[in-house]
């Protein structure tokens, strides 16, 4: 059973029932297939969409790497240099979709910085759902940067899922 934890930052809204997708962040983890089913689940029972998003962060290269060299090189083909991350969040979503066929899995991937992207989608939902990271005895350790960074800087209710 997994156990969310919600901010509210927007508690005096509309209290009206949305109609946009609920927003998860996946990244081929469990914690994130496991926000995936409860974004799920959540979607089933409001009769809502599910967009699963997949940010794929373009790191800077290293100052001593060859000019045109990518860390890339060896999961990316080079004419599609995001199949692999694709592949997999067609595979997150597929196998959702064997779980909830009633719920409709939208999938999007971004370019970006996970944290920033997914606060930016946050402009147009209600729920955005991620899942954990870390497992740490503090606080702050139990709960991923990207997922700490949306807690605080979210513009709608966040879920992290562990």
């Amino acid at each position: 059973m997994t156990h969310p934890q919600r901010h509210r930052p927007n508690a005096d809204r509309d209290p009206t029932p949305s109609v946009a997708p609920v927003v998860v962040g996946v990244d081929g983890s469990k914690p994130s297939a496991l926000a995936l089913s409860w974004a799920c689940e959540h979607a089933k029972a409001g009769a809502r969409e599910v967009l699963a998003v997949c940010v794929r962060a373009l790191a800077p290269l290293p100052d001593d790497l060859m000019i045109g060299a990518s860390p890339w090189d060896e999961l990316a083909d080079a004419d599609d240099p995001d199949a692999p991350v694709r592949s997999m969040l067609d595979d997150m979503a597929e196998q959702a979709e064997a779980e909830f066929p009633e719920v409709t899995i939208l999938r999007r991937l971004l370019h970006g910085h996970p944290a920033q992207e997914l606060i930016r989608l946050s402009q147009t939902t209600d729920l955005i759902v991620v899942g954990a990271r870390g497992h740490g005895a503090f606080t702050g350790m139990l709960m991923g940067s990207v997922s700490q960074h949306l807690v605080s800087h979210s513009h709608c209710t966040v879920v992290i899922v562990r």
